[in-house]
């Protein structure tokens, strides 16, 4: 007995897909990995060879030995051995137990029934068939399709919702260089050595990156700032992010789903210091940038320049720094936005102390509404000047 398998039509299914975590970083960019389940039909044939088995075949047992061989066009091509016994009990009436045992599905075992409609009464009651109704006798073979379901891993780009691109992330470490020597592409296998190489990139390569990832410098302790000492600008949609901190993101695959960024260093890694030593601010929002946000570092301004400044912006996150020694912790000028817009601002969980003028200066003078939170930070110099109506918290 010899059988042939061919599928028609689509061989392979999508059962089901999924967008995973842990996120990893891979040269500039930001993956998750997609879990595939597919289900793979199987082009094959098997083979099968016996007859009555000695003594029992009178009583209308058989017994058969064969192999397989399936070939699916993404799984392993596999081969398999089988082997069936079959119990006549009349004419109409089968019982079947039949053995697989392949490297992809392991040993399988089946209990078949089969029964057909009798044309009369049942004459021969374990016994072999007779010639006439063998001829009669339907194949066997194996009804179901031969599909093997498996779990594909591939790595995907995480899209960032504000532009629907794969993310651009810009890794600084300023450890793999001596002060001031530039090194490194910004890739997280060869970053910068120095935030300044980021700052100094051409615009239009610039208002590319959307996250600027930051190592402490770690040989000097906590107050060393070596190469994150020239300042740095920050355009519409950039996060300017440490290691220090845990971060999250969304994407455009799982709209509302939010993952953690990897890099995160635990165990109580000092946060980065930056700082500016032409005396000008040290953390600049480009004039009018929107969605910016800084988070995870000491930020040590001058009796010339601010610890973080900006004008005409909106949707400022400011988060779990330490801003002090600046003319101003934060001064940010003609803020807006409205949080039902997604561009209400948060300035939350600083430290802000020891500024010449104040600890944060926000004002509003024009008619664009803001919404604006403040919230956790210790009020130490802190000055509200605005115009508009502000949510305080």
């Amino acid at each position: 007995m010899v059988n042939g398998y061919l599928p028609f039509g689509t061989r392979q299914y999508d059962i089901s897909t999924a967008l995973l975590g842990p996120a990893q970083f891979v040269g500039n960019g930001l993956y998750l990995d997609r879990y595939n389940e597919i289900e793979t039909a199987f082009t094959g044939f098997d083979a099968q060879i016996g007859g009555p088995m000695p003594i029992f075949g009178r009583y209308g047992l058989q017994g058969y030995v064969g192999f397989y061989f399936f070939d699916g066009t993404s799984s392993t091509d596999f081969t398999g051995v089988s082997g069936r016994l079959a119990w006549q009990v009349n004419e109409d009436f089968n019982i079947a137990v039949n053995m697989t045992d392949d490297h992809v599905f392991g040993t399988n075992t089946q209990m078949q029934f089969s029964f057909t409609l009798p044309d009369g009464k049942s004459s021969r009651w374990l016994r072999p068939l007779s010639v006439r109704d063998r001829m009669m006798q339907s194949v066997q073979r194996n009804y179901r399709v031969t599909a093997e379901r498996e779990v594909k891993i591939v790595q995907e780009a995480a899209l960032n919702p504000k532009d629907g691109l794969p993310y651009f992330v810009v890794h600084v470490d300023p450890n793999v260089a001596a002060s001031g020597v530039n090194a490194g592409d910004g890739t997280v296998e060869n970053p910068y050595s120095r935030l300044a190489q980021f700052d100094n990139l051409a615009l239009a390569d610039k208002s590319q990156v959307d996250i600027i990832f930051v190592e402490p410098r770690l040989d000097l302790g906590v107050s060393n700032t070596t190469n994150l000492n020239n300042g740095v600008t920050l355009l519409t949609g950039q996060r300017l992010l440490s290691s220090s901190v845990p971060h999250q993101f969304e994407t455009v695959q799982r709209p509302g789903v939010l993952f953690d960024l990897p890099g995160f260093v635990p165990g109580g890694q000092p946060l980065p210091v930056l700082t500016n030593n032409t005396g000008g601010d040290v953390v600049t929002f480009a004039d009018g940038a929107i969605c910016v946000e800084v988070s995870g570092f000491t930020i040590n301004g001058s009796a010339t320049g601010r610890g973080i400044a900006g004008t005409n912006n909106q949707n400022v996150l400011i988060n779990r720094n330490v801003i002090q020694g600046g003319l101003d912790g934060i001064a940010l000028t003609n803020l807006s936005g409205l949080q039902v817009n997604d561009r209400g601002s948060f300035i939350q969980s600083n430290i802000i102390r020891n500024n010449t003028n104040d600890g944060i200066n926000v004002s509003n003078s024009f008619t664009a509404p803001l919404d604006l939170v403040i919230a956790n930070n210790p009020p130490l110099n802190a000055l509200m000047s605005t115009t508009e109506p502000v949510s305080n918290s």
